[in-house]
C-alpha cells in the first residue's frame, strides 16, 4: 500500500526529534595507480538512505538513519577515483512520539541526508587531495536533488537511491 507523508505527519516528527550524533561507519577510496592527464574530470555520485527506530535500555527512543554515498571520477572514460562512505546519524525522539514509518523514511531521505552531506563533501575533498588528485568540490545539496515533496513512499524499510553528476576542470 502506498503512503504519502502529509505536512501534519512530518510536523509531528520534526517537533519530536533532536540530533544526537553523527558517525562515519565505513569509508573506502581507490584511485588509478598512475597520474592521469589534466583536463576535465567527469564526476557522478549517488546516495541512499534507510531509517529505523530503536528503544534503548533506559527507555530513550532513537531514530537511526544510515546514509551511503558513492563518488566516481572519470577522465577520458576511465574511472580514476572511487570514494564510498557510509554514515550513521542518531536522533533522539520524544518518548510520546508514535512511530510513523512513512514520516521516518521521508525524514531519512531528506533531513538526515542534508545533515550528513557537508561531512561527505569535506571527506571527499580531503581524500581526493590526499590521493594526489586536484581537489573536487561537490555541489551544495539542493531539494531538487533529493526527494520531491509529493513523492509517494512504497516501503519505508526499502533503500532509496538518488544520483547526480558534475564535470569539473582540474
Amino acid at each position: 500500500m502506498n503512503q504519502q507523508v502529509t505536512p501534519e505527519q512530518f510536523s509531528k516528527l520534526l517537533s519530536a526529534v533532536q540530533l544526537f550524533d553523527l558517525l562515519l561507519l565505513k569509508s573506502n577510496a581507490e584511485r588509478a595507480p598512475l597520474p592521469t592527464a589534466s583536463g576535465t574530470l567527469d564526476a557522478s555520485y549517488e546516495f541512499e538512505a534507510t531509517a529505523s527506530t530503536d528503544v534503548q535500555k533506559d527507555g530513550q527512543k532513537l531514530l537511526l538513519c544510515q546514509l551511503g554515498f558513492s563518488f566516481f571520477g572519470k577522465s577520458t572514460d576511465k574511472i580514476v577515483i572511487k570514494v564510498r562512505a557510509h554514515y550513521g546519524v542518531i536522533y533522539t525522539l520524544d518518548a510520546g512520539y508514535v512511530d510513523d514509518p512513512a514520516a521516518l523514511k521521508y525524514f531519512a531521505e531528506n533531513n538526515a541526508l542534508f545533515n550528513i552531506w557537508p561531512f561527505f563533501r569535506e571527506h571527499l575533498h580531503s581524500i581526493v587531495g590526499k590521493m594526489g588528485l586536484p581537489h573536487f568540490v561537490l555541489p551544495l545539496l539542493k531539494p531538487s536533488m533529493v526527494v520531491k515533496p509529493s513523492k509517494v513512499i512504497d516501503d519505508p524499510e526499502a533503500t532509496t537511491k538518488r544520483k547526480g553528476s558534475k564535470a569539473s576542470k582540474r
